[in-house]
């Protein structure tokens, strides 16, 4: 495998779909990079006052903030976060994402076991933040 080097601002940003809710209002995502099919990954911004839903998925998740400021629910418990905070997400943990009214958040997100095509999201039906 050979060394690969990205930059965030140079990859192909795309707004969140999920097949339950369709666009997500001020999410968007992309993936910066896989290696070997084992790991991902990717960077998600979310805009002033806007929210991920509720969801979770098989995977163990990091996150890591590089800026903006919101806050992360994992399975009710709310923790805050600021550039610099990094945060583990277990395995089938329930999760909400959301920025603050003040600005973007702009989070990357890792995936340790495998690529992000792998990775299967499961939203909460009842969940209001994304209808």
């Amino acid at each position: 495998m050979k060394p690969c080097i990205r930059n965030v601002d140079d990859v192909d940003w795309k707004d969140w779909e999920d097949p339950l809710h369709g666009t997500l209002r001020g999410v968007r995502w992309a993936e910066v990079m896989s290696a070997g099919g084992r790991l991902a990954l990717g960077a998600m911004e979310i805009g002033p006052g806007e929210a991920l839903p509720w969801h979770h998925h098989a995977a163990e998740e990091i996150y890591h903030v590089i800026t903006g400021t919101g806050r992360l629910t994992v399975d009710g418990e709310v923790h805050q976060l600021k550039p610099g905070t990094t945060a583990f997400i277990p395995a089938d943990a329930w999760h909400l994402t959301e920025a603050h009214r003040r600005g973007r958040l702009r989070v990357l997100f890792f995936f340790p076991d495998r690529p992000l095509r792998e990775v299967d999201y499961h939203f909460d039906p009842t969940d209001r933040l994304a209808a």
